[in-house]
């Protein structure tokens, strides 16, 4: 297994031992970037890049920097809500997993063979920071575990970028990826739905329970690719929330 998901799985069981299952889409994401970019350099010619590109792994803070003031805590967290939750979440790991097209958006399951070419038939070269998201709304006592950061391609442009976050007892990530609006994840057909996001159509994974036991996410095209607020144990109405206060001109 690769540096970068061997350090985030890591991570997490350090830092969220209530939340140690794997991120949603994060892992996802860094565990295909990541295992591509641990075993490539640059081409001979390549432009020069701004700013340093760690190849094999994303930036991360040493510990988790605090952004928001307060403190919510998600009923999906409690160990009470997991406690009766248990009968839902295997009847949900039985089923086959969603793969299709929804509202122009590929769904496809973690474990997919046809995952997206993120820098067309190249792999990429490494991350770097970023600050190309605005947010409007995290919720109270959100922590940020990274910068914001974004994969590169030999070209020197962008595959994706986003920023990972902790709450009190759950977590969530947010990413956009040029190119084909996709989004891999592990819900079965029952747990998905469309929505809209600012007047955007979104596509809607719900969590396992009412209260958000489990991952949930909306998925939201945009004229170049599609971005993404996807998280563990945090109520639909939260990430809903979150997804509306996200500013992106170049998504």
């Amino acid at each position: 297994m690769c540096e970068a998901y061997d350090r985030f799985q890591k991570g997490n069981l350090m830092l969220k031992p209530v939340i140690a299952a794997a991120a949603v889409f994060a892992i996802a994401l860094l565990t295909s970037w990541s295992c591509q970019g641990s075993e490539t350099v640059a081409p001979e010619g390549a432009p020069q890049l701004p700013g340093p590109v760690a190849g094999g792994h994303p930036p991360s803070y040493e510990q988790p920097v605090q952004v928001t003031d307060g403190k919510y805590v998600s009923p999906a967290g409690l160990a009470e809500s997991k406690a009766v939750a248990g009968e839902a979440i295997a009847d949900e790991d039985s089923k086959e997993k969603f793969k299709g097209v929804v509202s122009g958006i590929r769904l496809y399951p973690f474990g997919d063979a046809d995952v997206m070419d993120y820098c067309g038939t190249d792999d990429f070269i490494g991350f770097r920071e970023s600050k190309r998201l605005t947010f409007g709304y995290l919720p109270p006592g959100t922590f940020a575990e990274t910068p914001q950061y974004e994969a590169v391609c030999p070209d020197g442009s962008a595959a994706g970028f986003g920023q990972e976050f902790v709450g009190y007892n759950f977590f969530f990530e947010v990413w956009y990826v040029s190119g084909e609006p996709a989004f891999p994840h592990d819900a079965s057909t029952d747990r998905i739905s469309t929505s809209t996001v600012k007047g955007e159509t979104a596509v809607v994974i719900r969590p396992v329970t009412d209260d958000g036991v489990g991952s949930s996410a909306l998925i939201v095209a945009t004229p170049k690719g599609a971005f993404s607020v996807s998280g563990h144990d945090a109520p639909l109405e939260e990430i809903t929330k979150i997804a509306e206060g996200i500013s992106c001109e170049e998504c």
